[in-house]
């Protein structure tokens, strides 16, 4: 039982791990950052990185209830960003040149 409480616990904390809410400054390190603030208002939103791997980068952009408004998607070997609106067309679907 106590082997089972723990990889619970364990499980919980890694899950935990996965997602994580990134400030206007963490996300300046990204190389769609320009990308995103030529379409989105970042003052009004709340950044969420709900995926980070090897192959891409999925961003959730929240208002202020919690509501999903924006997901921006970066497909890291292709450098393809997608900039998606909730129940609106697509705002930005094209390559992005990055920084070496």
């Amino acid at each position: 039982m106590r082997k089972l409480v723990l990889a619970f616990i364990f499980s919980i904390l890694f899950i935990a791990g996965c997602s994580s809410s990134a400030g206007e400054g963490d996300l300046n390190d990204f190389p769609e950052y320009e990308n995103l603030t030529q379409y989105i208002n970042m003052e009004h939103v709340q950044a969420e990185v709900a995926e980070d791997n090897t192959g891409e980068r999925v961003i959730l952009f929240k208002d202020d209830g919690g509501e999903v408004r924006y997901k921006s998607i970066f497909i890291k070997e292709t450098n393809r960003h997608k900039i998606v609106q909730t129940d609106e067309p697509n705002l930005f679907n094209d390559k992005i040149k990055t920084n070496p």
